[in-house]
């Protein structure tokens, strides 16, 4: 199930707007990494953090299946990403980008339904 496009132009635009502040201020985390922690603050809120789980969880598997580069990727038991960051990853986020833009665009697409 592939998100809808809209969807995924929200999710690049996010990454992309992120990928500019992190230079501005120095980051070194991927963006799509800043950008799923912000995702991960804002929605714990409304959904619980079980509830977050479960989305980031099953934005994970359908994601894994466009980008085979997220295999290594898990979602913690407090629905923070472990091995995003890593160094094989990131050489990989900062070529294209999009691994992490595909879980982007299908955490707010699980959100939004």
């Amino acid at each position: 199930m592939l998100p809808p496009p809209m969807t995924r132009d929200w999710a690049r635009n996010l990454v992309a707007s992120e990928a500019v502040a992190s230079a501005t201020s120095g980051q070194t985390e991927p963006a799509a990494v800043l950008v799923y922690e912000k995702l991960r603050r804002q929605l714990c809120a409304p959904v619980g953090l079980d509830g977050f789980h479960a989305l980031a969880s099953r934005a994970l598997a359908l994601a894994k299946s466009e980008a085979p580069m997220l295999n290594a990727v898990q979602i913690t038991s407090d629905a923070r990403l472990l091995g995003l960051d890593e160094p094989e990853s990131q050489r990989a986020l900062a070529q294209d980008g999009e691994p992490g833009v595909v879980l982007i665009a299908h955490l707010l697409g699980l959100f939004l339904t």
